[in-house]
C-alpha cells in the first residue's frame, strides 16, 4: 500500500489525514490565486513554495515557480546567515521529510505511528557541494541587492526604510577601514558587506510580512487612550539593531532582544505592556517619549516620538510612532536607575516605571 492510498482510506476525523487534507487545500487556494494574477502575501508564499517545491509539478505549477524566489533567499540565508564564508557544518531544514519518513514508516510496517510525527528529525547536514552552489547564489543575491540599496525606493516605504538602513550600516563598515584603505579590497570586509546587503533584504521580507498579516489597527497600540503606530520605520529600526546579534557586522554597542520578544510579533508584546501600565498608573505627567519596564529581570525601554504625515485629501495628520524598543545594557541600567525614577512593582515578572515629562 503507497502512502496515498493509505492517507485516503484514513478516516474523516483522523488527525493526520485532517492536517493534510487542509494543507492540500490550502495550497490549491493559493495556487489558484497565482494563476488569476491575485496577489498573495508573503506568508501564502512561504505555504505555496514549500508544497510545489517538494513535489513534481504540473505545467501549470511550472509557471509559478517564478513565485518562489523570494521563499528560496529566505531559506537560504537562515540557513547561512550566522557564517556566509563556508568552512563549517550548515543544517537545512527539509520540508519534505516528514512524508518521506511516514512512506518508509508505511512501507516497513503497514501503518503510521502518528504519535512518532513529533520525534522525527527535520534537518539535515549541507554537503560541500552544495554549500558551495548555495554561498554562490547569496553572493549573486548580494551583487544584485547592493544596486537597490542605492536605487530611488520612495515609492515602496519598507523597502527604503531597509535600504536605509543597510546604508547606515555600510558608513559604519567603510568608515572603519578609512585609514585602511587596502582592506576594502579584502575578502572579510567583501562578507561583511555582503551580510549587510543580504540581511536588509532578509528584514525587507520579514517587515513585509509583518504587514501583509497585520491591519493598521492591529498595529495601532493604545497606552492611557492615546495611540502609537508600529509602522515600517518601527519594524525595520527594531529588527536591525535589536535583534540576531550572530547576523550584526556593526553596532556592536547594540543590545539584542531574547526569546521573550518575537520580531513578527512585537506589537502583541507592546499591547500587553500598554494594558499593565493604563491599569496600574496615573498618566498626568508621564512621558510617552520614554517609557520604561523590567520583565523577568531584563530592562527594556521604549522610544516614542510625534510624526507628520501629509495625506491626500487632508493634509497635515500628526500621529506618534514607535521609533524602538530594546533590552538596557547594565551599564545603561545603571545610568537609568540613578535617576530615581519610581518604580511600580506589577508582580514577579513585572515592574513598571514613572518616567516624568
Amino acid at each position: 500500500m503507497d502512502f496515498d492510498t493509505y492517507v485516503n482510506g484514513l478516516s474523516s476525523n483522523d488527525p493526520l489525514k485532517i492536517k493534510l487534507v487542509e494543507s492540500e487545500a490550502r495550497y490549491e487556494n493559493i495556487k489558484t490565486k497565482l494563476l488569476q494574477n491575485i496577489s498573495i502575501s508573503f506568508d501564502e508564499t512561504k505555504v505555496f513554495c514549500t508544497e510545489l517545491l517538494n513535489k513534481v509539478p504540473s505545467s501549470d505549477e511550472l509557471k509559478l515557480c517564478h513565485h518562489c524566489e523570494d521563499y528560496t533567499f529566505w531559506n537560504t540565508y537562515l540557513t547561512y546567515f550566522r557564517n556566509l564564508a563556508g568552512g563549517i557544518e550548515y543544517k537545512k531544514f527539509d520540508s519534505n521529510k516528514l512524508k518521506k519518513t511516514l512512506e518508509n514508516q508505511l512501507a516497513t510496517t503497514g501503518t503510521i505511528d502518528a504519535t512518532s510525527l513529533s520525534k522525527i528529525p527535520m534537518l539535515y547536514v549541507v554537503d560541500p557541494v552544495e554549500v558551495e552552489k548555495d554561498l554562490n547564489y547569496l553572493y549573486n543575491v548580494a551583487d544584485q541587492w547592493k544596486t537597490i540599496i542605492y536605487s530611488n525606493n520612495q515609492n515602496n516605504k519598507v523597502l527604503e526604510a531597509s535600504c536605509k538602513e543597510a546604508r547606515d550600516q555600510l558608513k559604519l563598515l567603510e568608515k572603519s577601514v578609512r585609514n585602511f584603505p587596502f582592506d576594502k579590497g579584502k575578502f572579510l570586509y567583501k562578507r561583511k558587506e555582503r551580510g549587510i546587503i543580504l540581511r536588509a533584504k532578509y528584514i525587507y521580507l520579514l517587515a513585509k510580512d509583518v504587514l501583509e498579516t497585520y491591519s493598521l489597527q492591529d498595529l495601532t497600540l493604545s497606552i492611557f487612550g492615546k495611540e502609537i503606530v508600529v509602522n515600517e520605520y518601527s519594524i525595520v529600526h527594531i529588527v536591525s539593531r535589536h535583534f540576531a546579534a550572530a547576523a550584526h557586522q556593526h553596532f556592536v554597542d547594540k543590545t539584542y532582544h531574547n526569546e521573550e520578544v518575537h520580531p513578527k510579533k512585537m506589537h502583541l508584546f507592546l499591547k500587553k505592556i500598554f494594558d499593565i501600565y493604563s491599569k496600574h498608573i496615573n498618566p498626568n505627567g508621564m512621558s510617552l517619549d520614554k517609557i520604561m519596564f523590567k520583565f523577568k529581570g531584563q530592562l527594556y525601554i521604549i522610544y516614542t516620538s510625534i510624526q507628520q504625515i501629509h495625506l491626500r485629501g487632508v493634509g497635515l495628520h500628526k500621529y506618534r510612532r514607535l521609533n524602538t524598543m530594546f533590552p538596557a545594557s547594565e551599564e545603561k541600567k545603571k545610568l537609568e536607575m540613578a535617576n530615581g525614577y519610581n518604580e511600580i512593582v506589577v508582580d514577579k515578572d513585572m515592574s513598571i516605571y514613572l518616567v516624568p515629562v
